[in-house]
């Protein structure tokens, strides 16, 4: 059951990395999101770098998470 809920949360963890930022530009003004929109393309430089951080830190965490599974499957 624990690993169901993991797997659960880190769904919806995930949907919502992708979902939240949309929601929150349509929720914003049109003027106001214009803004947040120029900004990021004036900082588009940082936000990849920062993304790709993001990305990396993501994929240790799931690679020790099931570093066991590995070892098993390719019996080191």
């Amino acid at each position: 059951m624990p690993d169901a809920v993991g797997k659960v949360g880190t769904f919806l963890l995930f949907g919502l990395g992708f979902g939240l930022p949309l929601v929150v530009l349509s929720l914003l003004t049109g003027v106001r999101s214009r803004e947040v929109v120029r900004w990021i393309v004036s900082h588009h430089r940082a936000v990849e770098v920062l993304a790709g951080l993001l990305l990396i830190a993501v994929a240790l965490l799931d690679l020790v998470d099931k570093w066991d599974n590995i070892r098993f499957v390719f019996g080191i």
